[in-house]
This record gives structure tokens, sequence and C-alpha cells, in this order.
């Protein structure tokens, strides 16, 4: 029945077994590439903060402003990601399950 669940209605005879191959490895590839984009996200911007941080110490405190701005905005942005990665995920459980 899982098989069935990937494979499109008018799939001809011969792209069935490519279709759901593909599909399959579509099915566990989708969930890495979610976490993925958050990890990069994430080490992205604690490298930002550390490259702001070092501006700072070199310079005057005018920019400490600035990295609390980016530091808020960081937040916020996390915030979203993480809501976009659950509803996704919310998505693709109810897609296994469907």
């Amino acid at each position: 029945m899982f098989l069935i669940h990937l494979l499109p209605l008018g799939t001809k005879g011969l792209l069935i077994p490519i279709i759901i191959l593909i599909e399959l490895m579509r099915f566990f590839i989708r969930p890495l590439t979610l976490f993925l984009r958050l990890s990069i996200n994430i080490i992205a911007g604690h490298v930002l903060i550390s490259l702001i941080s070092l501006i700072i110490i070199h310079n005057n405190l005018y920019y400490l402003f600035i990295i609390y701005i980016y530091i808020l905005i960081k937040f916020l942005v996390r915030f979203i990601q993480s809501y976009i990665i659950v509803t996704l995920i919310n998505l693709y459980i109810e897609e296994i399950y469907d």
C-alpha cells in the first residue's frame, strides 16, 4: 500500500519501477535536507556573530548596537525557521500516513 501511495495516477507500466525508486529516494532524503538547512543557518549565524564581535573588539562601541539588532533579527528568523520546519515535518508525516 505504501508503494502505491508513491506512484502517481496514470503512470505507464515501464516507468513504474523507476518512479517508485525516485519517490523512495525523495522520501528518505527530504527529512535530511530539512535538518541540514536548519543546521547550516544556525552555523552561519554563529560565524557572523563571531565576525561582528571581532569588529567590536577592534573598533568603537557603536557596533555593539548593531550586534544587538542582529541578534534580535537572528532570534526572530530562528523562530520562523523552526515554525517552517515543524510545519514541513507535520505535512511530511501526514503524507506518509494518508
